[in-house]
């Protein structure tokens, strides 16, 4: 006797996102039809109280050339396009509220972020169809995008919905917690705010955990940019840069520190500010570099602060750079170098200038 193969949750997902996919194609048509429909029902709404008003005009006249026939129409006219102009908004409100869509491309990166922090057997799939429930006595994380994909600055943004499909093997494999320091320790956003909707169920054993997650943002390891980077935006990196840099100046104590024009940052014990930023931005076959300079002028305001400690500081925060996504720039390579442009001896009150170089790599395109 031949035995039937149960469907594996990729199976289940695979036939959902046929499906669904059908209902893409028919979504872009019907919004519009609606939106052709909703102008029209409005159109004729006001054209019909007009017609009423009218009526009633020549009736507060003294005029009875208006038929009851005729006033009643116009008065049920006024009801029936009403109806269908609140009704069109709300139809239309809602389609363009949950926009039909076959996008996955961030529930693909969030995928990426899971499977780091869940054991190797469990299957991870990122998709566009809301699959809820599954029967499997097999442990699976799926990453349903809720969202068409929102492009910014080479930031893809999206909200999604993390279902955990978990067994007796693996009764707890994540939380909201788990979720979001996996997906921020690659340099990725989470909202702060908790998002309604969690389904954290307390029973061990076969069920399913629900995390939602609106507008987490990631970024490819070389993200896509339309235009080469700013001067504007590469220097609000640089002071970015300075900021951090101020930040770690061991200055004896507790410090205030205090935004800078331009970018930077100063205290009554230091100033580091950006003083230039130059690049150059070079395209080979569909992939940008942009070459960086950031000057960076720097200076003490006491004895009791060796200028050395400020120079450290701003070489330890440039280090941290390789890897680093900078909006609307693109990622930072490895390789910073660091030249001291003018004398870097220890007399308070004096600027020195530092120049870091750095590369931006991103993709043409979006």
């Amino acid at each position: 006797m031949a035995t039937t193969k149960a469907n594996t949750i990729a199976d289940v997902i695979k036939q959902s996102e046929a499906e669904h996919a059908k209902k893409v194609k028919g979504y872009g048509a019907d919004l519009l039809a609606t939106r052709e429909a909703a102008e029209r029902f409005a159109t004729e709404a006001a054209q019909a109280e007009e017609k009423l008003n009218g009526h009633r005009a020549t009736l507060g006249r003294g005029d009875d050339s208006v038929s009851p026939e005729a006033f009643a129409a116009a008065f049920h006219n006024v009801e029936r396009t009403s109806l269908l102009r609140d009704g069109s908004k709300r139809r239309l409100a809602a389609l363009e509220r949950t926009p039909a869509h076959a996008d996955k491309h961030v529930a693909e990166r969030i995928a990426e972020a899971v499977r780091a922090i869940v054991p190797s057997d469990v299957e991870v799939i990122p998709t566009f169809a809301n699959v809820r429930t599954f029967e499997t006595d097999h442990a699976a994380v799926v990453v349903v995008q809720d969202s068409p994909t929102v492009f910014t600055g080479g930031r893809e943004s999206a909200g999604v919905t993390v279902r955990v499909f978990r067994n007796k093997r693996y009764a707890r494999m994540l939380d909201r917690s788990k979720l979001a320091n996996a997906i921020t320790a690659r340099g990725w956003h989470v909202p702060g705010a908790h998002v309604p909707g969690d389904k954290m169920s307390e029973t061990p054993g076969v069920g399913v955990d629900e995390i939602k997650v609106q507008g987490v943002s990631v970024f490819d390891a070389i993200p896509t940019l339309k235009n080469d980077p700013t001067e504007h935006v590469l220097r609000q990196a640089a002071g970015t840069l300075a900021y951090e840099a101020g930040a770690r100046v061991d200055a004896g104590g507790p410090v205030s520190l205090m935004p800078v024009s331009g970018g930077g940052v100063r205290t009554g014990q230091f100033q580091i500010r950006v003083k230039g930023v130059k690049h150059d931005s070079r395209t080979v076959k569909g992939e940008r570099t942009t070459e960086v300079i950031a000057e960076v002028a720097f200076q003490t305001n006491t004895l009791s602060l060796p200028t050395g400690e400020v120079r450290k500081a701003i070489i330890d925060a440039a280090q941290t750079l390789p890897g680093r996504f900078l909006e609307s720039a693109g990622v930072v390579a490895e390789g910073v170098q660091i030249k001291h442009l003018s004398d870097p001896v220890a007399v308070s009150g004096v600027e020195h200038t530092m120049a870091v170089r750095f590369s931006v790599k991103s993709k043409t395109g979006a």
